[in-house]
């Protein structure tokens, strides 16, 4: 059976529909997540207070777990899912080719993503240097982050992978580089505008100014990574790894010993721009040939 590549109007409606069920998910199904959350967790404030009363009590039990909740929640109902119905509704059978989601990489393409995860730390640690002078520092949000993630034991520990890691990665891969990124491609022929355009946004839903620079320019990797690869598996894989690594540090108390003057770091710095560059090269060169269904 032939696939017809639609015309741009039909991008530009799923689009549209794709960005209005985000909105509807984030305000509508959020509010009532956290409305759940209140009820579930037997929070003593009316809905409406659910965020203030948890910055006054940033490390209580309850206010965690509804924390937890409504962001696991938001991500299903803001991300997810209106991922799933645009793509099932507007796309039927061609959805799973024009998201790669059918593609099997190879495994030199897994190891090469998994090394640039690993070359891109140290250039993030200076990236959040010069970020925090643009910047300042949100305590609030670093507080609840510091208190969603911490974990006594390794039972809390896969929790966090689970809800820190694995659910954002698949979840905000969905949305922002197989929805928002690709129907822009799609819609514009282009490849830069798309990508800073579901970067920006990608790190403006994060709502965290101190590492505001940090998590655009991982948009712009993980938007390339899927534009060459052409499988969104593997920019699911680098989303994942690179959460991963933070929630892993912080249960094992792995601590920074980054010095923003010291040429080991510098070095090491340099290394990793070579070897990220390289590994761009390489997927470059035996980039995915997108394939018309005709």
């Amino acid at each position: 059976m032939s696939i017809q590549n639609p015309p741009n109007g039909q991008y530009l409606q799923r689009l549209i529909m794709l960005c209005g069920l985000f909105f509807m998910g984030l305000f509508i199904f959020t509010f009532l997540a956290a409305a759940a959350a209140v009820k579930i967790y037997a929070i003593p404030c009316e809905i409406y207070n659910l965020f203030e009363y948890i910055k006054k009590h940033p490390n209580e039990a309850r206010t965690i777990n509804a924390l937890i909740f409504t962001q696991v929640m938001s991500q299903l109902l803001a991300m997810a899912i209106p991922f799933l119905v645009v793509m099932q509704i507007t796309y039927r059978e061609q959805m799973y080719h024009e998201t790669g989601l059918l593609k099997i990489p190879k495994i030199i393409i897994i190891i090469l993503v998994l090394v640039l995860v690993v070359a891109s730390l140290y250039p993030q640690s200076y990236i959040e240097y010069f970020n925090g002078l643009l910047f300042e520092s949100n305590k609030e949000q670093s507080n609840f982050i510091t208190a969603m993630i911490k974990a006594d034991n390794s039972n809390e520990m896969l929790v966090n992978i689970g809800f820190m890691a694995i659910l954002p990665a698949l979840c905000e891969e969905f949305f922002f580089r197989g929805g928002v990124f690709l129907l822009l491609k799609k819609l514009t022929g282009k490849l830069w505008f798309p990508a800073i355009v579901s970067s920006l946004f990608f790190a403006l839903t994060h709502d965290q100014p101190s590492q505001m620079i940090v998590i655009f320019l991982m948009g712009l990797m993980l938007a390339f990574v899927y534009e060459l690869t052409g499988s969104l598996w593997m920019s699911i894989l680098l989303h994942f790894a690179n959460n991963l690594y933070f929630v892993l540090a912080d249960y094992y108390k792995v601590g920074s010993t980054f010095d923003f003057a010291s040429l080991y770091n510098i070095i090491l710095v340099v290394l990793s721009a070579v070897i990220i560059s390289g590994i761009f090269w390489y997927l470059y060169k035996n980039r995915f040939t997108e394939i018309n269904y005709e």
